[in-house]
């Protein structure tokens, strides 16, 4: 069996980053740092961290560990045809999904969506705006926040 390829949702990498309880059940629960296969990251979870770092105020040591953790995964830039049209694919399908353009998930959410499908890789997400997606259209996993559901849920 093979290694599963990783994607991190910008949430899983700032609590990996974090390294508190939630971080540590999950690089537990899916082998992140003594994987063989590095995970990856889209572009715009640079972005998104980098806000979140600035947003809580976090300090030097803290913001090193970020630089560190970034450093350490595989990015992968939205500038490919292939991503750009995979972009389009998940434009079209939220569109007629049943709710509709009421869906939740932001725009950066969506160029992470189409970096997982391009990349071949599993979603590791603690944000339910991905669960618009049906498991065969995205492969994601949901993390849940409470410690006892580290391994996630089925969406």
């Amino acid at each position: 069996m093979s290694t599963p390829f990783y994607l991190l949702d910008t949430t899983v990498l700032v609590h990996l980053v974090r390294d508190a309880d939630l971080g540590k059940r999950i690089d537990n629960a899916f082998g992140l740092r003594q994987a063989p296969r590095r995970p990856a990251i889209c572009i715009v979870t640079h972005g998104e961290a980098w806000t979140v770092a600035e947003r809580l105020g976090w300090k030097d040591k803290k913001k090193a560990a970020l630089a560190k953790a970034l450093d350490e995964v595989v990015t992968i830039d939205i500038h490919d045809e292939k991503i750009i049209q995979s972009y389009v694919e998940i434009w079209n399908h939220l569109r007629n999904h049943p709710t509709g353009s009421k869906t939740n998930i932001g725009e950066n959410d969506r160029w992470i969506a189409a970096v997982t499908r391009v990349a071949g890789a599993k979603l590791l997400t603690t944000d339910t705006d991905f669960q618009c997606f049906a498991p065969s259209f995205l492969d994601y996993q949901y993390i849940t926040i409470e410690p006892d559901g580290a391994e996630g849920g089925a969406c």
